[in-house]
C-alpha cells in the first residue's frame, strides 16, 4: 500500500488554531489588528488579500509574540494572516474579515 503523510499534522504542532489569535476579527477598515502568537517565532507575518497578493509583511523575531498590523483602509473582504517560522519552515494561516 501507499502511505500518505500530511504536512498539516506537523504544522499544527507548532501552532494550534486557538492559540494563534487575530483580534478584532472581523475588523473595520481603519482599525489596527493585533496578532498574538503562542510562542516567539523567528520569521514573518504576511497579510494576504483574496487575490493572493501580499499586502504587508512584518518581521517576527524571537523577542516578542504580540504584533500590530494597521489595515490602512484596506478594502472590505477576506484576508489571510500567514505566520511562517523561518527555522522550521512551518506556517499557519488564519482568515481575517475586514468590514
Amino acid at each position: 500500500g501507499v502511505t500518505i503523510t500530511s504536512f498539516n499534522e506537523e504544522k499544527t504542532q507548532l501552532f494550534a488554531s486557538n492559540t494563534f489569535s487575530v483580534y478584532p476579527n472581523p475588523a473595520s477598515r481603519s482599525e489596527t489588528i493585533t496578532i498574538q502568537l503562542p510562542q516567539s517565532v523567528e520569521g514573518k507575518i504576511d497579510l494576504v488579500n483574496s487575490a493572493g497578493q501580499v499586502m504587508q509583511t512584518i518581521s517576527a523575531n524571537t523577542n516578542k509574540s504580540l504584533y500590530s498590523v494597521r489595515l490602512n483602509n484596506a478594502n472590505a473582504g477576506f484576508y489571510l494572516i500567514q505566520v511562517t517560522d523561518s527555522k522550521s519552515r512551518k506556517s499557519f494561516t488564519q482568515k481575517l474579515i475586514v468590514q
